[in-house]
């Protein structure tokens, strides 16, 4: 079975993949994953490096009780990083988003996948995957009242 994402194809089952995550948002998860500017692209530049097969760029947090921003924000954070990053590498870049037309502009600039954390827009995922030849992730973002921890 192969992963396609744009000019990328990942065979899967072969091998495991290491993504490195590069969190363009100051309340990630992991502080010590947060980047702006051209911190990002060095980074990124450290990580394929080190052997990430693909990086994952997030400008939204996904951590239990980060404070939501919109796309328009999120794409402020994400469109120029992801821009240097893409001249600066050559491996699959994926971008985790909750918005459509995030998605759109991260394909437009330069990502291969689709990390969707909507769970709520399939359709338009899917549909913008097909269109663009990208690799699509389904990552459903569960709310913490239903995590028992």
């Amino acid at each position: 079975m192969l992963f396609k994402a744009k000019n990328h194809t990942l065979p899967l089952g072969s091998r495991t993949y290491v993504m490195s995550v590069i969190n363009l948002t100051p309340d990630s998860f992991y502080e010590g994953s947060r980047y702006t500017g051209s911190q990002a692209v060095d980074a990124a530049v450290e990580a394929v490096k080190n052997g990430a097969d693909i990086l994952d760029l997030g400008a939204q947090s996904t951590a239990p009780h980060s404070t939501p921003v919109t796309a328009e924000e999120e794409l402020e954070r994400l469109i120029e990083p992801l821009r240097a990053i893409r001249k600066a590498v050559s491996v699959p870049i994926s971008v985790d988003t909750f918005f459509p037309q995030v998605a759109a502009a991260a394909l437009e600039n330069g990502a291969d996948i689709i990390n969707d954390v909507s769970t709520t827009s399939a359709d338009e995922f899917a549909a913008l995957a097909a269109r663009h030849g990208a690799g699509w992730i389904a990552m459903p973002n569960i709310p913490t009242e239903f995590l028992r921890i």
